[in-house]
C-alpha cells in the first residue's frame, strides 16, 4: 500500500462521483430530422414558442485557481478551487477526449462574467486551469452534463420559482435544460420543462428518432399534474408523491420546441436513475401496485423499477403504454446510477430475497446498515450481482466507466476497512473532514476488483475517467469554493 499526502487540505475538501457513462466525447454521426437546439419556452400542452434566456453571459478566465502544471492534453496531478461568493457546489464532471473537463453545479456569488448566483458551468484544461466559466441565471442548479451529437454540451438541472434562469417557468421547480457551445459556454438553448409543481432530472441523452429527428431524452421525477408539458399523473392525485419522468424534447418546423413529459408510476413515489441500453428509463419505486405497476408481486418496501415501453421505441407523447416491473428483496432497495451495458450501482437493505421472483439480497444488509451492490439488468431481473462487502453499511454515490479497459470505477462514502475495502492500493490523506471515500475499480463482469483507493477526509460526489486513465473528481464545496482534482490511480 502506498500512502500519499498532496494538495492543501483547505483545497481538498470534497470530491465528486457521478456517472458520465455512455456520453461520447465526439459526435457520433447522428443525422436526420430537426435538431432540438433552438430556443423555446413551453407555453402549454407541451409545445414551446419562446426563448427563455438567462441574465448574464460571456466567458471568463478568473474566479478559480489551479496548482500543478503541464499541457492541456493531460496532467494527472493537479487540484483546482472553483467558484466565488458564499457557497459553490459541484454536482457532475464530464471528461473530454482532449483531456479537458466540464464541471457543473451552483455558485451563489457573482461570477467574473456577471452571470450571477445560480446555475454554473466551467471548462478546465488538462492541468486544471479555467478555460471559461459561466452563470446561467439565479435560483437554479445544474446536476448532469453530457455531450450532444454535434459535439456541443447538454446540461440539465432545475430552476426554482423566483429565479431568472428561464422566462417560461411553470411550477415550484422546473427542469432546466441547456445546450451550450463547448468552445466558450455560449447558450444555444435555455428553457424550462415541467408542470405545476416539482420536476427534477437525473439523466439525459440525445439521439436520432426515426420520425422526430434529433431529440433530447430526460428522466428523473415529476410531481406535477396534467399541466403545461406534463401528462396525466399517478401518484395518488396529490403532491409529494412523484412519478418517474420520461421527457422528450424535439424541434418543430417553425423553430419552436415540442416537449412531452409522460408520468410513469403508481400511487406512491417513483424516480428515474438513468437509461438502459435500449433507451428505457430505469429507477425505483416506493409505491403500491396501482397504475403502471399493476400485476406485480406484492411490494416489500421500496424496489427497483424496470420500465418497458409496450409499443417499443421511445415514448414521445404525454401518456404511454408501459410495463413496469418491480425488482427487489424483502426490505428497501435503491439504484443510484445506470451505466452502459445495463450495469447499475445502488444500495440494498435486503438480506432476504423475499417472495418476489425478481428479488435479490446482500448478506449483512439491514434497515440501518445498507450494503452497496453492483449488478446487470437483464429483462425484469438482475444478473451478475456483486455485493460490496464490509462490516458496516457504506453509502454509494455513483459509478463511471474506466476509459482504458471497460471496467467500472465505483465510489463509496463512509466505507468500512475490511472486505472489499481492505488494503487499498493507494491511500491519500486528502482533507480535514471526517468522511472517507473509497474508489474501487471492477472489471466489466463486475466480479473482479482491479484496484482500490482510499481518500481520507473527503466525500466524492461525482467522478469521470479521462481517456488516459486519469481520474477527475469534484466535491460540493466549502467556504465559497469547491475543489476539482486529478488523480493517477
Amino acid at each position: 500500500m502506498r500512502s500519499t499526502r498532496w494538495w492543501p487540505a483547505a483545497v481538498m475538501l470534497l470530491w465528486m462521483c457521478g456517472c458520465n457513462c455512455g456520453n461520447p466525447d465526439s459526435p457520433d454521426g447522428g443525422t436526420g430530422g430537426g435538431s432540438a437546439t433552438g430556443g423555446g419556452s413551453a407555453t402549454g400542452g407541451g409545445s414551446a414558442t419562446g426563448g427563455g434566456s438567462a441574465t448574464g453571459g460571456g466567458s471568463a478566465t478568473g474566479g478559480g485557481s489551479a496548482t500543478g502544471g503541464g499541457s492541456s492534453t493531460g496532467d494527472c496531478a493537479w487540484s483546482a478551487s472553483l467558484g466565488v461568493g458564499i457557497s459553490t457546489q459541484l454536482n457532475d464532471v464530464l471528461a473530454l477526449a482532449d483531456g479537458t473537463v466540464i464541471v457543473v453545479g451552483i455558485s451563489t456569488g457573482t461570477l467574473p462574467d456577471g452571470g450571477g448566483t445560480g446555475a454554473y458551468v466551467t471548462r478546465l484544461d488538462g492541468s486544471g486551469r479555467i478555460m471559461w466559466q459561466r452563470g446561467y441565471g439565479t435560483g437554479a442548479q445544474l446536476t448532469r452534463a453530457v455531450r450532444s451529437l454535434d459535439g456541443e454540451l447538454l446540461v440539465a438541472g432545475y430552476a426554482n420559482a423566483g429565479g431568472n434562469a428561464c422566462s417560461n417557468h411553470h411550477g415550484a421547480r422546473d427542469v432546466l435544460l441547456l445546450k451550450v457551445r463547448l468552445q466558450n459556454g455560449d447558450p444555444l438553448l435555455q428553457t424550462c420543462i415541467g408542470g405545476d409543481d416539482d420536476d427534477e432530472p437525473t439523466d439525459l441523452r440525445e439521439l436520432v428518432h426515426p420520425t422526430l429527428g434529433t431529440v433530447i431524452h430526460l428522466t428523473g421525477s415529476t410531481d406535477s399534474h396534467s399541466s403545461f408539458d406534463v401528462g396525466p399523473k399517478h401518484g395518488g392525485g396529490g403532491f409529494d408523491s412523484p412519478d418517474l419522468m420520461n421527457a422528450v424534447v424535439s424541434s418543430e418546423a417553425d423553430g419552436g420546441l415540442r416537449v412531452r413529459v409522460a408520468c410513469i408510476g403508481s400511487n406512491g413515489p417513483e424516480t428515474g436513475a438513468g437509461f438502459l441500453d435500449d433507451g428505457s428509463p430505469f429507477g425505483s419505486t416506493f409505491g403500491d401496485n396501482s397504475g403502471d405497476l399493476a400485476g406485480n408481486p406484492d411490494p416489500q418496501f421500496s424496489d427497483l423499477m424496470h420500465v418497458e415501453f409496450v409499443d417499443g421505441g421511445l415514448c414521445t407523447e404525454l401518456s404511454c403504454t408501459v410495463r413496469a416491473r418491480r425488482i427487489g428483496g424483502a426490505a428497501n432497495d435503491g439504484v443510484t446510477r445506470v451505466a452502459p451495458g445495463n450495469r447499475i450501482i445502488g444500495q440494498t437493505r435486503s438480506n432476504d430475497a423475499g417472495t418476489n421472483p425478481a428479488g435479490f439480497a446482500c448478506p449483512g444488509a439491514s434497515q440501518t446498515s445498507p450494503v452497496p451492490y453492483l449488478a446487470r439488468v437483464s429483462g425484469a431481473a438482475l444478473t451478475d450481482l456483486r455485493c460490496l462487502t464490509g462490516t458496516t453499511g457504506p453509502q454509494t454515490n455513483g459509478v463511471d466507466l474506466d476509459a482504458t479497459d471497460g471496467g467500472l470505477w465505483v465510489t463509496v462514502s463512509s466505507p468500512p476497512s475490511d472486505g472489499d475495502f481492505a488494503n487499498p492500493d493507494i491511500t491519500y490523506d486528502a482533507g480535514a473532514g471526517n468522511t472517507d471515500t473509497a474508489l474501487l475499480q471492477v472489471d466489466a463482469t463486475l466480479q473482479t476488483k482491479l484496484r482500490s483507493l482510499r481518500l481520507r477526509g473527503v466525500r466524492v460526489v461525482a467522478l469521470a475517467v479521462r481517456p488516459d486513465g486519469c481520474l477527475v473528481a469534484v466535491g460540493p464545496g466549502s467556504n465559497g469554493r469547491a475543489p476539482v482534482f486529478a488523480i493517477q490511480p
